[in-house]
């Protein structure tokens, strides 16, 4: 009985922290499935996000596995600096979220991260029906926030992740800022031979 409570005890820190690779086998995210433009806006309605402009990973990222993480929120100044809100010593919790969200001002120092920047983000990302994203910056807000999501990250993430980062978003009077939700579904727009080699390495792994 013991061994139990500590294992319970110990499943509800790792829930809490929101360390995402232990999380997933926890709440049994499901496998990905191929998207449509259609199917993600209709998601999207009936799961009550804001109206903000929608793009999605491309194939050519998850081919190099650099498709951003999910769920995840990328936050850049108006300079289209990076900045990190995890702890370097667990790059995979993202627990601090929301309370960083919900403390941004733009008289705050952060720390920066050269992973990204504002372009280096945006440019590899598509449209919904796989065309190019032609972004252009705004110059009248004090951040950029992009959230990424998709239909396999699991109803746990979505009510403690997403909506926890979209509220506290909201809710920040201190500033102005542009949000973009990113989909990192497979895209039912990809083309027969992008589509038969994800499925080929799907095969592969099982």
């Amino acid at each position: 009985m013991k061994k139990i409570t500590q294992l319970l005890f110990l499943v509800s820190i790792i829930l809490l922290t929101g360390c995402q690779p232990i999380v997933k086998i926890l709440t049994g995210t499901r496998n990905p499935r191929f998207e449509s433009e259609s199917t993600i806006q209709s998601w999207l309605r009936k799961k009550k996000f804001p109206e903000v402009p929608v793009y999605s990973s491309s194939f050519e990222m998850w081919k190099s596995n650099t498709k951003p993480k999910t769920p995840e929120v990328f936050i850049f100044d108006n300079k289209g600096r990076y900045i990190s809100y995890k702890n370097p010593s667990k790059p995979e919790c993202t627990g601090p979220a929301e309370l960083f969200i919900s403390y941004m001002d733009t008289t705050q120092s952060y720390n920066y991260s050269d992973e990204y920047t504002l372009n280096s983000f945006v440019a590899p990302l598509k449209k919904l029906n796989c065309e190019n994203v032609l972004y252009t910056k705004k110059e009248n807000v004090d951040y950029h926030v992009f959230i990424t999501f998709n239909d396999f990250m699991g109803n746990y993430f979505l009510r403690n992740k997403t909506y926890r980062w979209l509220d506290s978003l909201a809710s920040n009077s201190n500033i102005k800022y542009e949000l973009i939700l990113v989909n990192t579904d497979l895209q039912s727009c990809w083309d027969s031979t992008q589509k038969a080699y994800y499925s080929h390495i799907k095969e592969a792994k099982k």
